[in-house]
This record gives C-alpha cells, sequence and structure tokens, in this order.
C-alpha cells in the first residue's frame, strides 16, 4: 500500500464523516404541544410546528421550544384590612401562548404572543 492510497482513503473517511453529519444534523422533531424557534446564523427564520422538521445543516440551529399548554400559577396574596387585619387570598393564574400566523417580527406594530387570563378562587 502506497501513500497515494492511505492519502485517498483518509480523504474518503472525511467525506463520508462529513456527508453523515449533514444528513443526521438536516433533521429534528418538536413534541406535540410545542413549537420551535429557529434561527439562522444567530437570526430569527421561523418557528417550527410539531413533527418531523428540516433545517439547515451548520447554518440553522433550534434555539428553544415553547410549550403551547396552559400553565398554572398559584400565589397566595397576603393583605391588610382595613381593620388590621391579615387576609390570605389564594389566586390562579392561567397562561397559554398562542402562535401567530407572521413568522417574521415587526417592529412597527409590537403584538403580544402571549395573553393570559386570571381566575380568582377563595
Amino acid at each position: 500500500m502506497d501513500i497515494g492510497t492511505v492519502i485517498l482513503c483518509i480523504i474518503g473517511i472525511v467525506v463520508v464523516i462529513f456527508a453523515l453529519g449533514v444528513f443526521f444534523g438536516s433533521f429534528f422533531t418538536v413534541e406535540q404541544a410545542h413549537a420551535g424557534v429557529v434561527q439562522r446564523l444567530g437570526k430569527f427564520l421561523r418557528v417550527a410546528s410539531p413533527g418531523l422538521n428540516f433545517k439547515a445543516p451548520y447554518l440553522d440551529t433550534v434555539v428553544a421550544t415553547i410549550s403551547l399548554q396552559v400553565q398554572q400559577l398559584d400565589v397566595k396574596v397576603e393583605t391588610k384590612t382595613k381593620d388590621n387585619v391579615f387576609v390570605q387570598i389564594p389566586s390562579r393564574f392561567n397562561t397559554k401562548s398562542h402562535r401567530t400566523k407572521s413568522t417574521t417580527p415587526s417592529t412597527s406594530s409590537p403584538t403580544r404572543s402571549s395573553r393570559s387570563s386570571r381566575s380568582f378562587t377563595t
């Protein structure tokens, strides 16, 4: 085995490893009730829907997955009444993220991507 054959084998192995990295780095999955945020070279590109998705390898990255389920936050608020009695009021806040139709952020008319609804219990 001469030196030319060894060099060709090494180059072939490097090309195969690179091709496998490109192939396996192109696909990613997003779980149901979640949305994935995809950036290209650090700039927002799109929101990935649940399921199998494609991205350009080495250029695009999935930076976050956001839950679209309703999330509850239980808070106990302590307040003082007029007759100097402290009362604890349990409160529950429900929040849910909504997907927007637009995939590009707008600076002229900001929109809220999440809304919150409150329900108080006593």
